[in-house]
């Protein structure tokens, strides 16, 4: 944040003295502890109402887009512990970025009536290839309807565990509480914080029964496909997701920069010997061939920044 050197004689109001608080090098320490118990939208909301620019300090340890799920970034110590990459994915993902980036502009566009932002955020392991070659076999032996019931419940129990601690792991899986997630009968389940809903999908059990009721997107990702229920247009548009809007996503190593995961018109080299999450548009007008492909691991050339 930018210093003044002297303290400005006359201060009274109290917006006067909660600028004094947040641009005075004396004030340093309680304008961090403040800022430490807020999320990062409520930061820059604060910073902007104050007319203080964020410094590069404030703004990598406070404005993070992981604090408005948990501010204390607590949830994903065991995330970071693991060296996993972290993504927000979804259209609303560029919406979270203008609110904690740019929150003047962002709150003038913001309509009356509009909904709560929602992402999905999920973590990969950097292991992730192994563990999923296991997890599909578990998910294949947990539908075998030749064993007996008792193989199959103990095939689905390890199986889900590998793939949500070890494959894909969903952050609405992190952070569920009683009072404040919501399933649905289709598979997907929201966790509901002040700032940011938090989307999560029961992928072991995906299937492509009953598609036709929803929108729902393809998925393929280690050699495994899965079948998410999110009509993911943008919230603006009245047609459902295809492959030429692409997917919008933050990834936590560098939060700052919005990318955008392009559409690719062709399914050859084989996507599931490559390490990156393939999306398509299941339902309504299956189309497996127009992919969205998000590049995922150490290697993330060919992304474009938005």
């Amino acid at each position: 944040m930018h210093r003044r050197q002297s303290t400005p004689p006359g201060i009274s109001s109290p917006m006067e003295r909660w600028s004094l608080l947040f641009s005075h090098a004396e004030y340093d320490e309680i304008a961090r502890t403040t800022m430490a118990l807020l999320t990062a939208s409520d930061v820059a909301s604060l910073l902007a109402a104050l007319g203080i620019k964020p410094s590069p300090y404030v703004q990598q340890e406070f404005l993070n887009p992981l604090r408005d799920v948990d501010h204390t970034l607590r949830t994903f110590e065991p995330w970071f512990r693991d060296k996993c990459q972290i993504l927000m994915l979804g259209p609303d993902s560029l919406r979270l970025t203008a609110r904690i980036l740019r929150p003047d502009s962002y709150f003038k566009k913001k309509g009356k009536n509009e909904a709560q932002l929602k992402v999905w955020i999920v973590a990969i392991a950097p292991s992730f290839q192994e563990d999923a070659k296991r997890a599909l076999h578990l998910q294949r032996r947990s539908k075998q309807r030749s064993l007996p019931m008792e193989i199959r419940a103990a095939a689905l129990a390890e199986g889900e565990g590998i793939l949500q601690k070890r494959v894909i792991r969903q952050c609405a899986m992190e952070v569920m509480e009683p009072s404040t997630w919501d399933q649905v009968g289709d598979g997907s389940f929201t966790v509901h914080r002040d700032n940011l809903d938090v989307i999560g999908f029961d992928l072991f059990n995906s299937t492509p029964i009953d598609c036709r009721r929803s929108a729902r997107l393809g998925l393929e990702f280690a050699g495994m496909e899965f079948w998410l229920p999110w009509d993911m247009r943008n919230p603006t548009s009245k047609t459902f997701w295809n492959a030429n809007d692409g997917i919008p996503y933050i990834d936590a190593a560098d939060p700052f920069e919005m990318k955008l995961a392009a559409k690719r018109s062709t399914r050859s080299g084989g996507f599931q010997k490559l390490k990156c999450l393939v999306f398509y548009r299941h339902t309504p007008e299956w189309d497996p061939q127009s992919t969205v492909v998000l590049p995922v691991g150490p290697s993330l050339a060919g992304m474009e920044s938005v």
